[in-house]
Formats: C-alpha cells, sequence, structure tokens
C-alpha cells in the first residue's frame, strides 16, 4: 500500500489543478471572466476621422480637442495667435490656424488663442480668471 500513495497523490492534485482552471485546454467558449479574442487573418481597416488627415487643415466643422495633462514645454518658443469664440456654436476661429471645438468649452469670459510652434498649431490655450486650459491639437 505504501508505494500506492507516491502514485495517486500527484495523480490526484494534477486532476485538482485541471478542474480549477477550466479544464478544457483552452478550446470552447470563454467562461464568466473570460473575454473571447477573436483571430483574423486581415488587417483591420484604421478608423475614418472626422478631421482632416493632417488634423492642421481647417475642416468644416472645427477639428475636436479635448482638454489633455500636457502644457506646453518650456524649452519651445510659442507664438500666441488669438482666436474667437462663438458660445452659440461652441466653436473657436483661429482664422489661418483652423477652428477648433473645445471639450470641456471654455469659461465665459476667457482669452484663448492658439499656440504655434515654429508656424504649427499645437495647442489652444484659453484663460480666464483663476482658470488657465490647454487643449492639445492632435499631431
Amino acid at each position: 500500500m505504501p508505494r500506492f500513495f507516491p502514485i495517486v497523490v500527484p495523480l490526484v492534485f494534477l486532476v485538482l489543478a485541471a478542474l480549477a482552471c477550466g479544464g478544457d485546454g483552452g478550446g470552447g467558449s470563454p467562461s464568466a471572466g473570460e473575454t473571447a479574442t477573436p483571430t483574423s487573418d486581415t488587417t483591420p481597416e484604421p478608423a475614418t476621422s472626422p478631421t482632416p488627415a493632417d488634423h492642421k487643415t481647417p475642416s468644416a466643422e472645427g477639428t475636436p480637442i479635448t482638454a489633455g495633462d500636457r502644457i506646453p514645454s518650456d524649452e519651445v518658443e510659442y507664438e500666441k495667435v488669438a482666436c474667437s469664440f462663438d458660445e452659440d456654436s461652441g466653436e473657436l476661429d483661429c482664422g489661418e490656424h483652423g477652428r477648433y471645438l473645445p471639450d470641456p468649452t471654455p469659461p465665459e469670459g476667457s482669452d484663448c488663442g492658439v499656440l504655434l510652434a515654429e508656424g504649427v498649431p499645437v495647442f489652444v490655450n484659453c484663460t480666464a480668471t483663476l482658470t488657465a486650459i490647454y487643449y492639445e491639437i492632435p499631431s
């Protein structure tokens, strides 16, 4: 009987471990908490953007921009060009440097301008009393 235990006990642990892990060897449908990952031989098409491909040419609707955590670098010189904000449409018109749809909307009475680095729009900056918001322009 002592020879029986060294063989059976490890087998019992292996069976229990397989059952605890699902035991299906990776095949079949996923169980609760698992997600199926589709496999495909084709490369997915990139999503189309409602803005121009280069993100620097103003679009008819305005380029959507969101407030971010990034702020302009102190190591780069920026030129600030004034923009006008239309509260009815929620659009910032920065003339030849683009039209933008900021999210969130700048506070009432904000002074907004586009920051250019070597002539290229990089950020939109809106300031109001005790508030400064930087919107990063997608590149």
